[in-house]
């Protein structure tokens, strides 16, 4: 597997440097194939770990509402150019992939080199510690602080030094960060979008001069009743933006031919894709995440 793991790293650092992205049909074949190895590897690794129906359904329902994406190539200004008007945005975060996070901040930025004043809801802190988040945007904390404070190594457990960089940029920017989740108890998918949703009305109430950007798990963002169309049935201004979206991506770079006017595509009216790693990438780091939640080394393989 490590084989598999370098070659596909070094075949992505080679198109990278290539002159204007551009790609031959027969290198997409080659990358399509990697990724159905990496699916499969992940499906079973899914399996060991024993996904809950409810999420499963609720994946599903995400994917399901992309089939009928309307793929077309954008850009970023065009993009941001929609987002600056939006009353909300809906930013699909990848937890196991820092890269995510790392857009999450380039979007920060670019709205507010916008002059697009911010309300941010996160997903990664529980609502029980929103006087903790307060204190350090405060200056009243250090960052080593708020994670001890936030038990956050059991509450979520992914990258801190990836995830951390978000709240440390809210509190350079003065952005005010809300918390709705409660990781302390399990509740199913559609309450813990009842409470975003709730919350995001409340700050536009109290805020309607400023947008509501909220940063949640991908999947919260598209399907029946997920967040999108929720706040689409107020008449709100929303705009979803999502880096998982396989199957639109492909799709799109079979006709351009390129890997740069893939990296940004609309599907829609309301909704953008925009990846800062590409799929097989983003594949990558979500195996690897598994192979570490279960003690397993990255030698470990399940498909050929």
């Amino acid at each position: 597997m490590k084989t598999f793991i370098r070659s596909v790293t070094l075949f992505l650092l080679v198109l990278a440097g290539s002159f204007a992205q551009s790609i031959s049909l027969y290198d997409i074949e080659v990358l399509q194939e990697k990724s159905s190895i990496l699916h499969c590897e992940l499906q079973e690794l899914s399996d060991m770990l024993s996904m809950s129906e409810s999420f499963l359904q609720y994946e599903s329902e995400y994917k399901l509402d992309l089939l009928s994406a309307d793929v077309q190539g954008s850009s970023l200004e065009l993009m941001f150019s929609e987002l600056a008007q939006s009353q909300i945005i809906l930013l699909g975060d990848n937890h196991t992939n820092p890269d995510s996070q790392t857009q999450s901040l380039e979007l920060m930025s670019r709205l507010r080199s916008l002059r697009q004043p911010i309300q941010l809801i996160i997903e990664w802190i529980d609502v029980s510690y929103q006087r903790v988040v307060n204190q350090y945007l405060m200056g009243g904390l250090e960052l080593s602080e708020v994670r001890e404070k936030i038990d956050y190594q059991k509450l979520w457990g992914f990258d801190w030094d990836s995830y951390s960089r978000v709240l440390e940029y809210a509190k350079e920017n003065s952005i005010p960060v809300h918390l709705v989740e409660n990781l302390k108890k399990s509740q199913s998918l559609t309450v813990r979008d009842d409470l975003i949703e709730k919350k995001v009305l409340e700050l536009i109430k109290a805020h309607s001069d400023q947008s509501v950007l909220v940063i949640y798990g991908t999947y919260h963002v598209l399907g029946e009743n997920h967040l999108l169309e929720r706040f689409l049935n107020h008449d709100l201004r929303t705009t979803a933006v999502i880096s998982q979206a396989e199957d639109a991506y492909w799709s799109h770079l079979q006709t351009s031919l390129n890997l740069d006017h893939s990296s940004v595509l609309s599907l829609g009216e309301n909704r953008y894709y925009w990846h800062a790693s590409s799929p097989l990438e983003q594949l990558e780091k979500e195996r690897q995440y598994y192979l570490f939640l279960m003690g397993m080394d990255e030698d470990e393989t399940f498909c050929y």
